[in-house]
């Protein structure tokens, strides 16, 4: 008795795997598509300006430029403040969404379910200090906040000595889906820029577009 891996459609199973595809899919990424992003990738960006949201795309690995945000799915995330939004629910037009798996050790997590994903949200945002009432959307589940621990960052006097400042990254991983559907595994390590300015989150990522489920059926003779 032998496990064998197969690949089987998303809403069959619960878990999937964060990993590269077989060469047996038909989804499988081509080796020349720029857009591959199974590998782990760490990126920085600069949030510094309040007034205007940074929007990413997984898929492409870069920032963009967005005219209608509630329309557009070349976007994926995006950051204004310690506030963070995806492309999706009260957001955007696409699937994103996002669970925190209430892990810190980003190489450990492999699986996430396939259930329990919250969609962004309409709200007041705290922007700035003294904070200002702001209307908006978000995700309640990755953005920050002060004394926030479930979320991608929290702002506390307790902070200093440990870091820069008071802003400190709960480095919590995350699983978010992509505009398009896809899962992306996802954690925010740092605050600062190597002068020690906050308002440059630093996060890693690994983008999924398969599934991997053990069976333990047995091989055939």
């Amino acid at each position: 008795m032998k496990a064998k891996k197969i690949f089987i459609p998303l809403l069959a199973v619960s878990l999937f795997t964060v990993t590269s595809c077989s060469r047996d899919n038909d989804d499988t990424p081509s080796s020349n598509n720029s857009n591959n992003n199974t590998q782990t990738k760490e990126v920085t960006l600069d949030t510094t300006d309040k007034t205007k949201w940074k929007y990413f795309s997984f898929e492409t690995g870069t920032e963009v430029t967005v005219t209608d945000p509630k329309k557009s799915l070349e976007w994926d995330i995006a950051f204004t403040s310690y506030y963070v939004k995806l492309n999706g629910g009260e957001s955007g037009n696409g699937q994103g969404e996002a669970i925190n798996t209430n892990s810190k050790d980003y190489a450990s997590v492999n699986q996430a379910p396939a259930t329990g994903y919250t969609k962004d949200l309409k709200g007041t945002m705290e922007i700035g200090y003294p904070p200002k009432p702001q209307e908006g959307t978000y995700s309640s589940i990755v953005s920050g906040g002060f004394g926030n621990t479930t979320g991608y960052l929290n702002i506390s006097p307790s902070n200093q000595g440990v870091w820069p400042s008071v802003y400190a990254p709960n480095q919590w991983v995350y699983i978010l889906k992509t505009a398009k559907g896809k899962f992306v595994k996802f954690q925010v390590n740092h605050y600062y820029n190597d002068r020690g300015k906050a308002g440059y989150p630093k996060f890693k990522y690994q983008v999924s577009s398969c599934l991997l489920y053990t069976s333990d059926a047995a091989d055939e003779e």
